[in-house]
């Protein structure tokens, strides 16, 4: 899903997550300032309901539709976000990430309210710097929130599914003693 964030940035230059003032690395981010940046990320494009936004397992994602001012954000030359799900909605997913556009040549953000230049084709691709280059694609996806592997991308979990695995796994551990 594109939007924005309420409550919750990014500073580019340190690469920190900040709200109220203090300013977070990813690492030090707790479970429920995961799921606070989750609930407090705001769609700024009318999905079309032909579209469901799904990712193919090549990285090739599309979002097709309209962008939205949500009333009372000023979005005027701020970060084009986008937030990755494992749910059929954000509001649904109990894991996720978030990513940044930046065009390949220069490094600059796409911003709202649409960057002039950003992909008039709905069709995306999860690309690095390097890649994009070597694709001579204009753009590729920074991920600021999860972890970027030799594949793609990692979700990060919410703490729900991460406390429930680790029960399900010490219920194992003690069957396996028994």
């Amino acid at each position: 899903m594109l939007g924005t964030l309420t409550n919750w940035n990014y500073n580019f230059n340190d690469a920190k997550w900040a709200n109220g003032g203090n300013e977070y690395d990813q690492g030090n981010l707790s479970y429920s300032q995961i799921v606070d940046i989750r609930n407090n990320f705001v769609s700024t494009l009318n999905i079309s309901p032909s579209d469901n936004g799904s990712i193919t397992n090549g990285g090739l994602f599309s979002l097709s539709g309209s962008y939205q001012q949500p009333t009372g954000l000023a979005l005027e030359n701020t970060p084009l976000y986008l937030m990755v799900g494992n749910g059929s909605t954000i509001d649904v997913s109990t894991e996720i990430a978030v990513f940044v556009f930046r065009k390949t040549e220069d490094g600059n953000l796409a911003t709202y309210p649409s960057d002039p230049d950003f992909p008039g084709s709905n069709y995306l691709d999860f690309l690095s710097r390097d890649k994009a280059v070597a694709l001579e694609s204009e753009w590729y996806v920074e991920c600021i929130l999860g972890h970027n592997t030799p594949d793609g991308f990692q979700l990060i979990p919410e703490p729900a599914t991460a406390t429930l695995g680790l029960l399900g796994l010490a219920a194992l551990m003690m069957r396996r003693r028994r």
